[in-house]
């Protein structure tokens, strides 16, 4: 009685197995600036259209850049660069894009 218990219970555990959702390949991106080898990422969690700041060793390339709400933008693929980027403002918006500095 008791092996066939555990083998009922055995076969039970292996169709929920099977039925499960797969989990997630990788966690969610973090909020704000992050880099993963020599890609570097801003991921704005905010619920407002922002302007953010994205400093680059370049003086040409440094500058704002509106980010939509909840939107994760890739901002440079280079060995230490950009030094950093971070929330500036609410930036106003028509809806599509942002319409002031």
């Amino acid at each position: 009685m008791k092996k066939r218990f555990l083998l009922a219970a055995a076969a039970a555990t292996l169709a929920v197995a099977t039925c499960a959702p797969a989990a997630e390949a990788s966690p969610a991106s973090p909020c704000g600036f992050s880099r993963v080898g020599s890609n570097s990422f801003y991921n704005h969690c905010g619920n407002d259209w922002a302007w953010i700041f994205i400093d680059y060793s370049a003086d040409n390339l440094r500058g704002e850049y509106c980010f939509k709400p909840h939107s994760e933008r890739g901002v440079g693929q280079f060995d230490g660069d950009p030094r950093g980027a971070w929330y500036t403002r609410t930036a106003t918006t028509d809806g599509t894009r942002c319409t002031n500095r």
